[in-house]
């Protein structure tokens, strides 16, 4: 667990550098573009009253009409863009704000789980205590237990076939 913590933590880091540096990117686009959406905005046309519209016999209805048109293929799409952007930046800024609390809380289980983790080493360490008999016996064993060593590594080191290395079933 204590691993998957970590790679977790390290995911949630480059996640959150990115969405850092995105966030960033954004408000700075957004703000050279704040003026251009808001002389777009003030540039839509608005509807004609209906009795201007009757006083005019329909002409200012057929302007406005035209004006519409124009403004929404020129303007509209400047208004869309900024407004778009703007519903992704605070999507960004949420999911940034959500990982920064993830981020925090796996940290804080990291730290939990590690202090639990050596603690029990601790615990262990205490309980291993060999006797100077046992290490005497031990020691009788040691040189044949080295030489064994010795003799695997040779054969690992050699040339020789694999059927050869590998050991016999019965």
């Amino acid at each position: 667990r204590l691993k998957s913590i970590e790679k977790e933590i390290s995911d949630n880091q480059i996640n959150i550098d990115y969405y850092k540096n995105h966030i960033h990117d954004c408000r700075i686009l957004l703000n050279s573009l704040t003026h251009d959406y808001n002389n777009a905005k003030q540039s839509k046309p608005n509807k004609p009253l209906f009795l201007l519209n009757i006083l005019t016999l329909g002409q200012t209805n057929r302007t406005y009409n035209r004006n519409i048109t124009e403004w929404m293929q020129v303007q509209y799409p400047i208004v869309q863009k900024y407004e778009e952007l703007n519903v992704d930046l605070e999507l960004d800024q949420e999911e940034y704000n959500s990982l920064i609390k993830s981020n925090n809380e796996n940290i804080k289980e990291y730290k939990a789980l590690k202090n639990k983790v050596n603690s029990i080493s601790d615990k262990i360490k205490q309980q291993i205590k060999v006797s100077d008999e046992i290490k005497i016996q031990a020691l009788k064993y040691v040189e044949s237990l080295i030489l064994m060593l010795k003799v695997g590594k040779d054969i690992i080191n050699s040339k020789l076939d694999n059927k050869l290395i590998n050991a016999v079933s019965t």
